[in-house]
C-alpha cells in the first residue's frame, strides 16, 4: 500500500513537473515569438522614420531656398524704397554701399526701364543689360510684366563665376528696377545642418539598434552611433524593394536584420536580440507563480463576472419595464393623436398603435418603416411642406438629431389644407443616448392654428376700417430696410380732409362713416396692388407693388372715386395724397425714413392746396 502510494505520489509529481515544464517551454516560445514581432515592428518603424528623414533632407533644400527668395525680394523692395526717397543715392556709389551694408546685402544694381544697368555699388557693371549674359538674362520677363518680382536660385555670376543669389524688383514709380545680390552663405550653412549625415547622426535610436545608410551613387555612408554588433557592412547594394526582417548572428550574438532601398539610398538596420530576450527568464518565473495562483484568480474573476451579469440583467429588466410603462402611457393617449406608430430604428420596422383610413391606404403590407413613412408623407403632406417633412422623417439623420433628446416636433399642412403636428418621441435609447425605438405620432391642430392665425390677424387689423393697423405697417416697412427697395415699389401717404370739422358738427358717428368711406375707396382702387394701413386718426398709408408709371393713373382713379362718394350722413369725401416711387427713391439712394418723410411732406402739400381751394382756415382744423 505504501509502495503504491509512493508510486502515485512520484507519478503525480512527475506529471505536474512535466506539465509545468511544457507550459514554461510554451510560454518561452511565445515570449521569443513576441520579441521577434516587437523587434520587427521596431525595425519597420525605424525604417519608416529613416525614409521620412531622407525625404525631409531632399525637400528641405528647395523649401529653404524658396524661403530665402522671399526674404531677398523683401530686401530688394526695401532698398528700392530707400533709394526712391533719397534721390541723391542713385548717383552716389558710397551712399549705395552704405545702404547695402545696412540691408546686409553684397551688391546693389540700378536698372533703367530698358534693362540696362546705370548705377550701383559695382561700377564695372554699368552699361550691362539683359542680353549681357545668361545670369542677367534670367530677369528679361520683367521688362514685359512690371508686376513681377523675381529671385534666382544659387547660380554662378556670369562675369566673375562667384556663387550669388540675385533679386530684382520694379521701383514703385516704375522708372526703373532695383537689384540686390547676396552670397548665400547662410543658406548653404542651413542646408549643411539638414544634410543626411547630420540628420541621421542625431536621430534617436533604440538600445541595441544599429543603422547604416549608403548612397549607392556617391558611395557615401552614414551610420548612427551604437556600441552594438553591426552586420550592415555586407548588405546587398542592389536591393530595390522591401526585404522582410530575418534572423542572423554577429559572432555569437543573435540579431534581427532589415534591409530597404529608397531612391539612391540603401538602408540597413540590425537589432541585438540579446537585450530584447533578457526579460524572458523573469517572465518564466512570473509564469510559474501565475500557475500556482491562477485557480484562485480565475475563481474570483468568474465570481465578479457572474455578479456583473446579474446586475446587468436586473438593469435591463428594469429598463424594459420602464419602456413598457412608457409605451402603455403612450397607448393610453392614443385617442388624442391622429396616428401613432412604434418604430424600431435598428431593424427599420414599425407597428401601428393607432391610425386612420387615409394613412392605412398607403400601408400595403410593407413593414419597412422608412419607406412607409416617406410614402405617407409624400402623399398626405401639401407640396409647400413636403420637402421639410421629408427631412424631418429622414432616417439617416434621425439618430443624431434625437441623441440625448426625448422628442422632436414639426408642424405642417396636409393635402386637404389642415394643420397637423408631427412628433418623434424616444422610447428606448442605447448607452450613448442614440434612440433605438421611437414613437412617430401626428395630431390634428387645425382648430388651434386657425385661432392663432385669427388672433394674429386681429392684432394687425384696425377694428373700424378693416385696414391693417400701424403695427402691421411698421413691421412691413421695416422689411424693406433689410431687403432694399424693389423696382415695383411705391409708398402712399393719405389723410382724410375735414375729419375734425365733421366730428365737431355732425358727431363722431359721421366721422367714422367718413373714415370707413375713405378706406373703402382705397380698397377698391389699391387692393389689387397693395396693402392699406390706418396709421392714425385720419391718416392712412399704402404700400404698392406696381410699376411706377402706373401710379399717377391710380391716384386719378382714387381721386375720382372719393369725389363721387356719398354717405348717409356725410355727403362729401376728400383725401389728400402724397407718394413716392422706387425709381425716384433708388436714384436718390433714399432710406426708408427719408421716403416716409417725403411722402408725408407731399401729402401735406396736397392738403394745403385743398384747404386753399375750399377757403378753409387750416389753423382752425
Amino acid at each position: 500500500m505504501n509502495r503504491l502510494l509512493k508510486r502515485q505520489t512520484i507519478t503525480l509529481i512527475l506529471t505536474a513537473s512535466l506539465m509545468i515544464l511544457l507550459l514554461l517551454l510554451f510560454q518561452a516560445s511565445i515570449l521569443i515569438h513576441r520579441n521577434i514581432k516587437s523587434a520587427d515592428k521596431t525595425l519597420n518603424l525605424l525604417s519608416d522614420q529613416i525614409v521620412d528623414v531622407l525625404k525631409r533632407s531632399e525637400n528641405l533644400e528647395s523649401v529653404l531656398t524658396e524661403s530665402h527668395k522671399d526674404d531677398y525680394i523683401i530686401r530688394a523692395k526695401t532698398v528700392s524704397y530707400i533709394i526712391e526717397h533719397n534721390a541723391s543715392a542713385e548717383t552716389d556709389v558710397e551712399e549705395l554701399r552704405k545702404i547695402a551694408s545696412i540691408m546686409k546685402v553684397d551688391e546693389i544694381h540700378l536698372f533703367d526701364e530698358t534693362g540696362t544697368i546705370y548705377g550701383g555699388t559695382i561700377e564695372k557693371y554699368y552699361g550691362m543689360n539683359m542680353d549681357s549674359g545668361d545670369q542677367i538674362a534670367y530677369f528679361k520677363p520683367m521688362l514685359d510684366n512690371r508686376n513681377l518680382a523675381m529671385c534666382q536660385d544659387m547660380t554662378p555670376n556670369t562675369a566673375e563665376s562667384k556663387t550669388m543669389m540675385y533679386a530684382l524688383v520694379w521701383r514703385e514709380d516704375q522708372k526703373g528696377m532695383i537689384q540686390i545680390g547676396l552670397k548665400p552663405s547662410r543658406l548653404m550653412n542651413e542646408l549643411s545642418s539638414y544634410s543626411v549625415d547630420e540628420m541621421i547622426s542625431t536621430m534617436p535610436v533604440v538600445d541595441g539598434v544599429s543603422i547604416h545608410i549608403e548612397n549607392v551613387m556617391t558611395r557615401d555612408s552614414y551610420r548612427t552611433k551604437s556600441d552594438q554588433a553591426d552586420t550592415t557592412d555586407s548588405y546587398p547594394v542592389t536591393i530595390k524593394a522591401w526585404s522582410r526582417p530575418f534572423s542572423s548572428f554577429s559572432g555569437n550574438t543573435p540579431i534581427r536584420c532589415l534591409f530597404r532601398a529608397f531612391g539612391r539610398y540603401n538602408i540597413g538596420i540590425t537589432y541585438d536580440m540579446t537585450a530584447v530576450n533578457k526579460g524572458i527568464v523573469p517572465s518564466l518565473v512570473v509564469m510559474f507563480i501565475y500557475l500556482l495562483i491562477s485557480a484562485g484568480i480565475i475563481t474570483y474573476i468568474l465570481h465578479i463576472r457572474n455578479m456583473t451579469e446579474e446586475r446587468f440583467r436586473i438593469q435591463e429588466q428594469l429598463a424594459q419595464e420602464e419602456n413598457e410603462r412608457q409605451l402603455n402611457v403612450l397607448k393610453s393617449m392614443a385617442a388624442t393623436y391622429h396616428s401613432m406608430h412604434l418604430i424600431d430604428i435598428s431593424s427599420n420596422t414599425f407597428e401601428s398603435i393607432t391610425s386612420r383610413a387615409d394613412i392605412d391606404m398607403y400601408i400595403t403590407g410593407n413593414n419597412n418603416a422608412e419607406d412607409t413613412i416617406r410614402t405617407v408623407t409624400f402623399n398626405l403632406v401639401s407640396g409647400a411642406y413636403r420637402e421639410l417633412m421629408m427631412e424631418f422623417t429622414d432616417f439617416s439623420t434621425l439618430k443624431d438629431r434625437l441623441k440625448n433628446k426625448k422628442s422632436d416636433y414639426i408642424e405642417f399642412i396636409n393635402y386637404d389644407n389642415k394643420w397637423f403636428r408631427a412628433g418623434i418621441i424616444t422610447i428606448e435609447a442605447d448607452a450613448d443616448g442614440y434612440p433605438e425605438r421611437v414613437m412617430y405620432v401626428t395630431r390634428l391642430i387645425d382648430a388651434e392654428k386657425r385661432r392663432e392665425e385669427a388672433l394674429i390677424h386681429r392684432s394687425n387689423t384696425d377694428d373700424l376700417t378693416g385696414c391693417y393697423n400701424r403695427r402691421a405697417f411698421e413691421e412691413d416697412i421695416e422689411g424693406y430696410s433689410i431687403i432694399g427697395i424693389p423696382n415695383n415699389f411705391a409708398l402712399l401717404s393719405m389723410d382724410v380732409n375735414g375729419l375734425k370739422q365733421t366730428n365737431d358738427t355732425l358727431g363722431h358717428a359721421a366721422g367714422d362713416e367718413l373714415l370707413i368711406g375713405a378706406s373703402q375707396c382705397m380698397d377698391r382702387v389699391f387692393s389689387s396692388f397693395s396693402k392699406v394701413y390706418r396709421t392714425g386718426g385720419d391718416e392712412f398709408m399704402a404700400i404698392l407693388a406696381i410699376s411706377p408709371d402706373r401710379i399717377p393713373e391710380l391716384i386719378d382713379q382714387f381721386k375720382d372715386r372719393t369725389a363721387n362718394w356719398s354717405g348717409s350722413v356725410v355727403k362729401e369725401l376728400s383725401v389728400s395724397v402724397g407718394y413716392i416711387c422706387s425709381d425716384e427713391a433708388n436714384e436718390l439712394s433714399m432710406s426708408i425714413a427719408d421716403i416716409e418723410r417725403i411722402v408725408d411732406q407731399r401729402m401735406y402739400k396736397d392738403k394745403a392746396i385743398f384747404y386753399k381751394e375750399h377757403g378753409i382756415d387750416r389753423r382752425a382744423q
